[in-house]
């Protein structure tokens, strides 16, 4: 449609507006111009359009005059009609009476409700106890208290005779006549009045929405000499003193805003929704963008805040597809109002606008909302008296939890949001809950351990003494206590685990809930299993996956299935359980890598290595639903409102607790990486290390893909550049050469090269092959390195190997002086001095990243360490001695305090028969982690293969693994097989045999790594 043009007066010639400036001073009467260049005439016409567009009607001094004495509302209209009147202004009394009818209307519909409308006041909104809730209130607005009633009538009886005695009424009177109509609840009058104006009536029987985008609306003032066009006020100016306003242009459009509104309200009295929704949705071309500044027209954001509130409401009522670019507009417009002004309304409107991205999945644009919403919040309501509650801020968490729930992401945002919500309530439990579980994704674990026993002990608190609304639900508080139990099984913290399972079972656990009790004994199970009680947690998991089959419960089920050396040991079970979980939840990667473990286990080589690659083709992080914004076609919301009674409580829109706390991204990227670990693994013991060497590669590449690095794919025979291999020239050492399989003979040998045999183009190939290999792997690592901004010497210009253990007496200062002292440039690790012991690196690991916790960092770095560490056993196992030297030296790069890499480098070691150089490392390694199965183990197989260690060191292998088979290693097939070989030193035989059958029947049962080690204990 096409909007007609106002043109009350003949031909008018049309003047453009200035903008008006986004910065204003604080008193807006000091935008009145003070000069008289114009004339007094123009002046107080514009002085008085200027105090009607500001729309302070109880202000004391509206206005200045030009001496800058200020003026009181009768007398600005006294000295308007003063000089208009002698200078002959067209229709300068009929302005006179209008402005006086508006003022006086404004006034009475001041003493009314605080928020009553267009004229009214309005300006804040703090909340009391009757207005605690989101009400929706649409038929009560702009009405004159009853009181009042007899007077507004006057004013409306006087200005229609006016007006009728000048003949034909304006359309200014007649719009103002509308309006006072309205206010006395003469609807059919105020339609009557409104229905002579052809722009209204267009308006409001338009229907085309395509016009509704494009339509221009020409309005004429007051003045013959002002006509000018609304679209223009949002591309005018004007200076710091406000002079190039046109306010009387400015009230023009005010008069045409308030009609349009005023005429849809009249039509929302008479039933007619669907008219007057139409008339609000095709009245969005009049609203300026950018907007006009608020202080100087503040009547104008009125009218317009209500034509848009109100056709959110009734969009929302009606599942208009408009909604969406009305809840736009209001929010693009809202930015610029002060917080306190129509604070009731926004809240609405911003809650139904967030309610709907979550309803639709669409909360990618959601962030500024939730900033809007706090800052109104803030400003509206106050910290809770005794015995009251902040529900509203209380509903605004719930309400930012659930649209963090539909888009995922890091929640950082959304717990500041909730530590500012902390200062407007007292202990609140639903955000304590809130917390607790974002605070275990963001990963502080301590924090959000410490949040959940406070969240306890409110609710605790809160029903011993009986106070209802402060204490959760029971569901709530056993699915938080449920979740908060794993949470801290997953950090080690089994005994308050115990201590909040037992909380639960002791009083407000329904036993008729059955998928609860079920989330429960899987809860339990968890405990017990991180505890070491592989056999309590299997009755655990089997009780709860009889009560809830659910993913994570066939998952655990499946794991003690297949735990080696556990009495319900069963591969087949194990098999099928772990099957039900993909088929549950088949995007969790872990369930796939454990049916990988699992079809390993049972040697299905093709199987486990064709379900390992599917898992690689899941997306690492979950995609969140709706992450790119609106849809192409916006969907029709539905139930947004109910009737109009209020806003429904937006813990509705919470999904269901999850049993178990939801994964992180760092987490994410950690399974995805164990999954690719496990292949190269599974690859190595299918192929050999020929096989795995391409897979570390690949492993390193998607590092760096996932980081977002332009890492070019380095072909395994191409040249390396100079730059790459000079850092890592070779030694002078012996290289160990291990066949890929090598047998118990031949691993124990070395392959004597003599240059006089005739092999030096063997021995050349096999050099350039490792430092070629040795080259792609430090170009990648230089390049992820990169990633976090530090650029890393390598690690051979550091102290050799072999001068690091020339001293006779042990000191394991290196690794653990880092530990105490730390890496930063104060530490003595810098300087010239030459550590005690020396270190296989001088230089300090990357510096955290800013947006990952420092408990996340280190997760990444260690897992990062391990991955070097792993690609150094295939290495050295290739017979790649230099290669797996400097894959160590990496490691310690990412994780100084690993105490594998002291493994490793005890096996590089042992590699080239220094066995005295081994035992240091092995005994650093146990320095660090005095329970660290590999380097025990690493040492018993030292000291029982040295023929002349004695009985004492034998003694020593005897009670170190003795005392491991107690705790870490008692499902390690090789803590029980050395164990069993230093009893037969010891001539132990019933305990070797009792020894080495354990070690055979684990052997057996275990796969290519351990569960522990792959998946971790805690889902």
């Amino acid at each position: 449609m096409s909007y007609s043009n106002i043109t009350p007066m003949a031909t008018p010639n049309p003047v453009t507006l200035p903008v008006p400036s986004t910065t204003l001073p604080p008193n807006v009467s000091n935008h009145i111009p003070n000069s008289t260049s114009g004339g007094k005439d123009r002046y107080y016409l514009e002085a008085l359009h200027r105090a009607l567009a500001t729309g302070d009607w109880a202000a004391a001094f509206p206005a200045k005059a030009p001496n800058g004495q200020l003026l009181s509302w009768g007398e600005v209209l006294r000295k308007f009609r003063k000089h208009t009147y002698a200078a002959g202004l067209t229709k300068a009394r009929e302005m006179a009476e209008v402005a006086e009818s508006v003022w006086t209307v404004g006034l009475l519909l001041d003493s009314g409700s605080g928020d009553t409308g267009g004229a009214g006041g309005g300006m804040s909104d703090l909340q009391t106890e009757s207005e605690a809730e989101l009400p929706v209130h649409l038929g009560d607005s702009v009405m004159v208290p009853s009181q009042h009633c007899d007077e507004a009538r006057a004013i409306y009886e006087s200005l229609k005779k006016s007006g009728a005695g000048n003949g034909e009424e304006s359309p200014t009177t007649r719009r103002t006549l509308a309006y006072l109509a309205y206010a006395l609840g003469d609807t059919a009058e105020c339609l009557a009045h409104l229905g002579q104006l052809s722009d209204v009536a267009t308006v409001g029987t338009s229907g085309d929405d395509g016009d509704r985008r494009t339509a221009t609306l020409k309005v004429t003032a007051m003045d013959p000499t002002t006509s000018w066009t609304i679209s223009q006020l949002s591309t005018t100016t004007t200076g710091p003193d406000g002079e190039s306003i046109d306010a009387v242009g400015l009230w023009s459009l005010i008069e045409v805003m308030r009609s349009v509104c005023l005429y849809g309200m009249a039509k929302e009295k008479l039933g007619d929704v669907t008219s007057a929704l139409s008339t609000y949705l095709n009245a969005l071309p009049l609203v300026a963008r950018p907007p006009p500044p608020f202080a100087i027209t503040c009547e104008l954001w009125r009218w317009t805040e209500m034509l848009l509130w109100r056709g959110v409401v009734l969009a929302a009522l009606t599942r208009d597809e408009a909604l969406w670019r009305v809840f736009e507009l209001y929010a693009t417009l809202s930015a610029g109002w002060p917080a306190s002004f129509r604070a009731g309304h926004r809240c609405v409107v911003a809650t139904l606008h967030l309610r709907a991205c979550v309803l639709t999945k669409n909360v990618a644009d959601s962030k500024h909302i939730v900033d809007g919403l706090r800052v109104v919040l803030a400003a509206s309501t106050r910290f809770p008296k005794a015995g009251e509650r902040n529900t509203r801020v209380e509903d605004f968490v719930d309400l930012i939890v659930a649209v963090w729930e539909v888009g995922g992401g890091e929640p950082g945002w959304i717990i500041e949001h909730l530590w500012w919500a902390t200062r407007l309530t007292f202990n609140s439990h639903r955000i304590m809950r809130h917390l607790t579980r974002l605070l275990t994704v963001s990963g502080d674990t301590n924090l959000a351990k410490e949040t959940l026993l406070l969240y306890v002990q409110i609710v605790s608190k809160a029903a011993q003494t009986g106070l209802s609304e402060d204490a959760d639900t029971d569901t709530h508080f056993v699915q938080t206590l449920v979740s908060g139990a794993r949470m801290l099984c997953k950090i080690g913290d089994v005994v308050t685990a115990r201590t909040l399972i037992k909380a639960v079972r002791s009083g407000r656990l329904d036993p008729s809930a059955i998928a609860l009790v079920a989330s429960v004994d899987l809860a339990e199970g968890v405990s017990c299993l991180v505890a070491g009680q592989v056999d309590e947690a299997h009755a655990f998991f089997v009780k709860a996956v009889d009560g809830n089959p659910g993913a994570a419960s066939h998952y655990h089920l499946a794991m003690t299935y297949a735990w080696p050396g556990a009495t319900a040991f069963d591969l087949e079970k194990a098999l099928a359980n772990a099957g039900l979980a993909v088929e549950r939840d088949p995007g969790e990667v872990r369930h796939w890598h454990l049916l990988g473990l699992l079809l390993a286990a049972s040697e299905q080589w093709k199987a486990a290595d064709e379900i390992l690659e599917h898992a690689e083709a899941l997306p690492v992080v979950s995609p969140a639903i709706g992450i790119e914004g609106l849809p192409v076609t916006e969907p029709v919301v539905d139930m947004l409102l109910m009737d109009e009674m209020g806003v429904p409580p937006s813990d509705g829109l919470l999904m269901a607790v999850q049993d178990h706390p939801p994964a992180s991204r760092a987490e994410m990227f950690e399974h995805a990486l164990q999954l690719r670990m496990t292949h190269a693994v599974l690859t190595e013991r299918v192929e050999g290390p020929e096989g795995a060497e391409s897979k570390w590669l690949e492993v390193f590449q998607w590092i760096a893909e996932q980081r977002g690095l332009d890492i070019a794919h380095v072909s395994k025979d191409s040249e390396p550049r100079e730059e790459d291999s000079q850092p890592v020239p070779p030694p002078p050492i012996p290289i160990m050469i291990e066949p890929a399989t090598p047998d118990e003979s031949d691993a124990r040998s070395s392959v004597e090269r003599d240059p006089t045999t005739g092999k030096k183009k063997m021995q050349q190939m096999l050099k350039n092959r490792v430092h070629q290999g040795q080259a792609r792997i430090s170009t990648i690592s230089r390049r992820v390195r990169g990633h976090h901004g530090n650029a890393l010497r390598r690690t051979l210009s550091t102290p050799d190997f072999h001068a690091v253990f020339k001293q006779t007496v042990y000191q394991a200062s290196s690794i653990h002086s880092r530990r105490k002292l730390g890496l930063g440039s104060g530490s003595g690790f810098n300087s010239g001095a030459p550590s005690v012991a020396g270190s296989v690196l001088q230089v300090s690991p990357p510096p955290p990243s800013p947006s990952l916790s420092p408990v996340t960092v280190s997760r990444e770095s260690r897992l990062e360490s391990d991955l070097w560490l792993m690609s150094a056993a295939t290495f050295r196992r290739l017979g790649k001695i230099e290669q797996a030297k400097g894959a160590i030296q990496e490691a310690e790069v990412q994780d100084a305090t690993n105490p594998g890499v002291w493994v490793q480098l005890g096996l590089y070691h042992q590699a080239l028969g220094q066995m005295q150089h081994a035992v240091d490392a092995l005994q650093k390694a146990l320095w660090i982690d005095t329970e660290c199965v590999a380097a025990a183990v690493g040492l018993a197989a030292v000291y029982l293969a040295d023929k002349d260690g004695g009985r004492a060191k034998v003694d020593m292998v005897a009670g170190m693994l003795a005392h491991l088979v107690c705790g870490r290693g008692r499902y390690i097939p090789e803590v029980w097989y050395f164990l069993g070989k230093a009893y037969a030193c010891q001539s132990r035989m019933y305990a070797e045999k009792e020894c080495l059958s354990q070690a055979l029947r684990l052997a057996e049962q275990q796969s290519v790594r351990e569960l522990r080690q792959a998946l971790g204990l805690c889902f």
